[in-house]
């Protein structure tokens, strides 16, 4: 996931991630391949949005498309927003949804063209 391969290699200096479920409620990462049962023995307070912090203030997109990744995805994009204001990069974390399912849309595909194209170097 682009989400966590970001957080952990400050080599990554811009990141999209589509439709993965920001929220650990928000998707299947109860399933054996992602985290399975232990994810329900953690402490609710900790969610993904710590990992959005790790990331900043590498800019982070976020597409969703109302499977996994909803309006309520805001919550997580805007608590992140708090440590990249401390970095005077708030603008480098963005939300786009495309309201239509798991798989990008041509739309989603061509803002994160955009996206990159604005924050990574040429």
């Amino acid at each position: 996931m682009a989400l966590y391969a970001a957080a952990m290699d400050e080599r990554i200096t811009a990141v999209v991630a589509s439709e993965g479920g920001i929220g650990f409620s928000f998707s299947n990462y109860d399933d054996y391949w992602y985290f399975g049962d232990f994810i329900h023995a953690r402490d609710k307070t900790t969610d993904q949005h710590e990992l959005l912090a790790l990331i900043a203030p590498r800019p982070f997109l976020l597409i969703g498309g109302d499977e996994y990744d909803t309006n309520k995805s805001w919550c997580y994009i805007n608590a992140s927003k708090q440590v990249y204001s401390l970095f005077g990069k708030p603008q480098n974390v963005g939300y786009f949804n495309h309201h239509r399912g798991h798989t990008p849309t041509p739309e989603a595909v061509q803002r994160s063209i955009e996206w990159l194209k604005h924050f990574l170097p040429m």
